[in-house]
């Protein structure tokens, strides 16, 4: 399994911040294939049957270890450690 360098750790406010700016950042708790980001999103969609219109915002995503991306919600614990780390870029 591919290990990260080692980088500065730093709190929540500074990860959010660079999650805006659209980089990728991660606890160091958390398992190496993982990652937060935002999802940014500009559209709406029909729902079948009814007609509803559906607009998107934007929001936190995780990536999961199974690939899948799945809406984040910090918890208590994860907005006040101070073991983020942002990750390299990615093209």
């Amino acid at each position: 399994m591919k290990k990260l360098k080692k980088q500065k750790k730093t709190d929540f406010v500074f990860a959010l911040r660079q999650i805006v700016k659209g980089r990728r950042v991660k606890r160091q708790s958390h398992d190496l294939g993982t990652f937060i980001g935002l999802h940014v999103e500009h559209g709406t969609f029909v729902r079948e049957g009814c007609g509803t219109v559906i607009s998107y915002a934007n929001y936190l995503f995780q990536k999961t270890l199974n690939n899948q991306f799945v809406p984040y919600q910090p918890t208590q614990e994860d907005m006040l450690a101070h073991d983020w780390v942002v990750l390299p870029e990615y093209k």
